[in-house]
């Protein structure tokens, strides 16, 4: 199989990251951060030789082969902005990630792109919590006070 550069390869390597793979904001004796990407499988030779042909064809990360894995690591800091812009600029693709993934891609190119030290970073994981918290908080306040009188209103209670 050939893989060319092109959105129908995106797509694959996306899909690769949901299943088995994992985009990671790691810190280093809490002052320096460590942006990965990684994709994980099992070890045989279609594994290999698929993970070694991405690797050639996006021309970033490493193939690391163990006695039972194989590891495609995006570990340098350049390459991991590169490859969240080509995941940035086809928006697209974005949409098609889990809310979670969606967040921690956004969270790397934020970090990535405004250098954030730990203390930084650390702030802006409080902060997303704190607001995710609140938002469905808000959530269920609107539907207590407003959803539920409505339908009971209208007729809709069990």
């Amino acid at each position: 199989m050939r893989w060319n550069r092109n959105l129908e390869d995106l797509n694959f390597t996306l899909g690769l990251l949901m299943g088995d793979g994992s985009f990671q904001i790691n810190h280093w004796k809490k002052k320096y951060l460590q942006y990965r990407i990684i994709i994980k499988l099992k070890k045989d030779k279609d594994n290999i030789n698929m993970l070694r042909e991405l690797r050639n064809n996006y021309g970033i990360g490493t193939i690391n082969i163990s006695s039972k894995f194989v590891v495609w690591a995006i570990n340098h800091k350049k390459e991991v902005k590169w490859f969240i812009k080509l995941i940035l600029k086809n928006s697209e693709k974005l949409l098609s990630l889990s809310p979670r993934t969606k967040l921690k891609v956004m969270k790397m190119d934020y970090g990535l792109n405004n250098n954030l030290s730990y203390n930084e970073f650390s702030y802006l994981e409080y902060l997303s919590v704190f607001v995710i918290f609140v938002l469905s908080i808000f959530v269920r306040l609107i539907a207590v006070f407003v959803c539920y009188p409505l339908m009971k209103w209208a007729g809709f209670h069990h």
